[in-house]
């Protein structure tokens, strides 16, 4: 009996992880395409709406606080960049002057050195690299001659793109998501190394040279995973000695700093907390947390911080004895909502919640002005303090949550700019999908 045919319909969507017989087939390595492409159906960026600070409502604790969720992690995704010369090397084939790269990446950062194959012994200035600029993918290959290859699509959105980069013999492919690069240069002469989300320290790079526009660009920050190298899957942090100042990543993120409690950054600078108008500084910024103690910054003799689900501007540790101000928003500041903070570091502190009309601490006596003391730089923290800091102080517990928005004396200060990031996972503030 002959069966009767059933009607096929094609298949309409995206398919990623094609395994064979324990091998990962690479598909930017296709013979012939015929009704496909690569990278994902749905292109476009889908940039999330920025939450502003506002009341939230979801399920509180007896203290006013939102229940702390537990975060999971993004399988097999690896986070660069909340380190010094943070990176990972995979091998290039040694006789194989091929390079075929596939990856997923998601970032925040509008600038960074996502990919490098430095030169050869014999040529050492030659290179092949991927970098961010102004949160467009470029693929500059260095070879006899100089060839730059620009994509158009913004990938700086937070949303995971895929990465396709292929060059052989002196010619250059790239994609990302539905966007396509190719482009003809001489032929570079690579190392067998392949360094992902930045460089190692300048003793480790000696034997190749790298022009200021690459070194300057700085490292990625972000997350990279499903890397293949010619068809075959990379373990990022495989081996630890491969690896250097890596993380995990958490599978929904908004752009803001995440401190875990035991984090903190640090930043030098001048104060002056006279009687003069001049002598002011001001602070701001916005933080979310369902904790109800946490130390958002100390320094200069001032200290403000999250306690008992309310902000508290003190000057020298001593609000309870009358030197601070405390401000109370209309909910508890734990609600897992966002919260904007602005304090005047003054003998006279203020502070200013969400929007709400300043409010002013007592007038210091006159025995505690001195005009006459020196404006000297000193540290100020960020989050929190380190271990011996916390000893001499009361209380003080690291903040837990995320921070974002920060600006000192009327600048917005840089996370990559601080002295120290201790801990301290820039663009991952964790949200619950």
């Amino acid at each position: 009996m002959r069966m009767s045919r059933f009607p096929l319909r094609h298949f309409t969507g995206t398919l990623s992880d094609v395994i064979i017989d324990a091998q990962l087939i690479g598909l930017e390595s296709a013979l012939n395409w015929s009704g496909a492409q690569l990278g994902r159906e749905d292109s476009e960026p889908r940039i999330q709406p920025r939450t502003e600070p506002r009341a939230l409502q979801s399920q509180q604790q007896d203290n006013g606080c939102t229940k702390t969720m537990s975060y999971t992690v993004e399988a097999g995704a690896v986070k660069f960049g909340d380190g010094p010369h943070s990176h990972a090397v995979l091998r290039l084939k040694k006789r194989g002057r091929d390079i075929a790269v596939t990856l997923q990446l998601r970032t925040y950062a509008t600038e960074g050195l996502l990919l490098l194959a430095p030169g050869s012994k014999a040529k050492p200035k030659h290179y092949i690299a991927v970098m961010l600029r102004d949160g467009k993918l470029r693929l500059v290959i260095r070879g006899r001659k100089r060839k730059e290859i620009a994509l158009n699509t913004f990938v700086s959105d937070g949303t995971w793109r895929s990465l396709s980069i292929r060059y052989a013999s002196g010619r250059a492919h790239v994609k990302c998501g539905g966007e396509t690069g190719a482009g003809r240069g001489g032929r570079a002469h690579v190392a067998p190394r392949l360094y992902v989300g930045g460089l190692p320290p300048y003793s480790d790079t000696s034997d190749y040279t790298l022009p200021n526009n690459i070194v300057r660009v700085g490292g990625f920050v972000g997350c990279v995973r499903r890397v293949t190298v010619g068809g075959r899957a990379e373990d990022l942090v495989r081996d630890s000695r491969t690896h250097h100042h890596v993380g995990q990543c958490f599978p929904n993120i908004e752009p803001a700093a995440y401190f875990s409690g035991d984090a903190y950054a640090s930043l030098r600078h001048t104060w002056g907390a006279g009687s003069g108008s001049d002598s002011v500084t001001e602070l701001r910024l916005q933080f979310r947390t369902s904790e109800p103690n946490g130390v958002l910054f100390a320094g200069g003799d001032f200290l403000l911080e999250i306690k008992d689900a309310t902000v508290v501007l003190s000057r020298g540790g001593e609000e309870e004895a009358g030197l601070g101000v405390r401000v109370q928003g209309g909910a508890a500041l734990c609600d897992g909502s966002w919260h904007a903070v602005r304090a005047w570091l003054h003998a006279r502190p203020a502070l200013a919640l969400d929007g709400a009309p300043r409010v002013d601490g007592p007038a210091p006596a006159l025995l505690d002005i001195d005009d006459s003391a020196p404006q000297t730089p000193t540290d100020y923290y960020i989050g929190g303090w380190p271990e011996g800091v916390m000893e001499s102080a009361e209380g003080g517990k690291n903040f837990k949550g995320c921070i974002r928005d920060v600006s000192i004396g009327g600048h917005k200060r840089d996370w990559n700019k601080m002295d120290t990031l201790h801990n301290v996972l820039l663009d991952s503030c964790p949200v619950q999908q």
